[in-house]
């Protein structure tokens, strides 16, 4: 008769269905209530890891490995058990490794001997499994592996990696639809803050045309001035039964010169603003004294008007700032250039220039 084979010492005795249950229903509320927190996307995987890691009981190490399109390759985003600033220098091809095969067919894996592991993490390519081995902090392959892709609807982001990197224990083929269920929650994260990014540039981007469209309207109210005056100057010179005298002349000519001014200033500032899209905009800074630009600009006001004065308020201690003497110069217009407050009190008459 022959002698009965020892189970291998992975075969545990397995939990009672109820018990299994109760514990997955409890890690799911766990990782649920992890990944509704209010954290950034890396900090949010890195609490719902620590609590996976902590419910799923033969894991020791794991780590979420996200596509990244810029680089063409696979990143570390959190992990838990590894050298995080090492393994972040982990750069996975399609189809490399693990993480790759599995991004690629698109279902959970379980590889529960060395040799499967081995295997599987054949192709990684030597400079890669320096990395990991510096970041799990041995030379020797995990002994037992559970991957899951990270997938919302079409959508695919990258494969959730849980591993036991020493001991006995080892996952089991009931632990394959409980990994692939928190993928499908990480997933579902990282999708919210995707969406959250789009409405973020959304905003953004109605933000900036309503910004185009104010600029718009008030450069076409601040050009209708320049525009009125010359037009009606120049009417004035051209009318054959009125003679003007050469001082008047000369008035009106100096006049309709100082509004083309005026409008030549406008269009350079909108064509230096157009520079601010593509971040071309050359910004000269210097120190300058606020006081002193704002005491420029109320008495160009106060010449403008006989009904209030102006008063400059200013504390002792102003600092001086760094500024462009061109975007801060006061113009006629003012147009894009310089933004403050002023108070209006028809009683006194004052104006107060702060």
């Amino acid at each position: 008769m022959d002698p009965v084979q020892p189970a291998p010492p992975w075969e545990m005795a397995e939990l009672p269905p109820a018990e299994r249950l109760a514990r997955e229903l409890n890690a799911l509320t766990e990782v649920a209530k992890t990944l509704a927190r209010a954290l950034e996307l890396p900090d949010l995987l890195h609490a719902a890891l620590q609590t996976i890691i902590t419910v799923l009981e033969p894991a020791q190490v794991g780590t979420v490995m996200l596509w990244d399109r810029a680089s063409g390759l696979f990143r570390s985003t959190a992990s838990i058990g590894f050298d995080e600033e090492a393994l972040k220098q982990l750069g996975l091809q399609a189809g490399e490794s693990i993480t790759g095969k599995v991004y690629d067919d698109g279902r959970a894996v379980l590889l529960c001997t060395p040799e499967d592991v081995n295997q599987a993490m054949a192709d990684m390519r030597p400079a890669n499994r320096q990395v990991f081995a510096r970041a799990a902090g041995t030379d020797s392959l995990p002994t037992c592996v559970l991957a899951a892709p990270i997938t919302a609807g079409s959508q695919r982001f990258g494969v959730l990696v849980i591993e036991t990197i020493a001991g006995h224990e080892r996952f089991t083929e009931q632990d394959l639809p409980f990994l692939q269920t928190l993928a499908d929650l990480i997933a579902l994260a990282i999708d919210r803050a995707r969406l959250e990014l789009l409405a973020d540039a959304v905003r953004e981007q109605r933000q900036e045309e309503r910004l185009r469209s104010e600029l718009m309207a008030i450069l076409s109210h601040e050009l209708r001035h320049p525009l009125t005056a010359i037009k009606g100057y120049s009417t004035a010179l051209l009318m054959e039964d009125v003679t003007f005298s050469p001082d008047q002349t000369r008035e009106f000519l100096e006049s309709i010169d100082s509004e083309c001014d005026i409008m030549q200033t406008m269009i350079s500032e909108i064509l230096d603003s157009s520079l601010i899209d593509v971040d071309q905009l050359n910004i000269q800074r210097e120190p300058m004294r606020l006081p002193q630009l704002v005491q420029d600009v109320a008495a160009e006001s106060q010449r403008r008007t006989s009904l209030h004065r102006m008063v400059i308020d200013f504390p002792p201690e102003f600092p001086i700032v760094e500024a462009d003497p061109h975007w801060m110069k006061p113009t006629r217009t003012g147009f894009g250039r310089y933004c403050g407050m002023c108070w209006i009190m028809p009683s006194s008459t004052r104006r107060r220039v702060v």
